[in-house]
């Protein structure tokens, strides 16, 4: 049995026990929450335009010097 700390954190799980999902057309996830869904989804068009110095990974923002 979990507790939860308020209504709105009891709702926000109860949508991981719900049947509907949304699932990303881009990637094999699904997410249970639209808002994470959008956020994630993001992801998938957003520009990458910071290259890493020591590898070929693409980052969409600079988060470190």
């Amino acid at each position: 049995l979990q507790v939860f700390a308020s209504q709105i954190a009891l709702q926000g799980h109860s949508q991981v026990h719900s049947s509907r999902t949304y699932h990303c057309d881009f990637c094999p996830l699904s997410f249970a929450s639209r808002s994470r869904f959008e956020t994630h989804r993001k992801k998938h068009f957003t520009e990458k335009n910071f290259k890493c110095q020591i590898c070929d990974a693409k980052f969409s923002r600079w988060v470190h010097e």
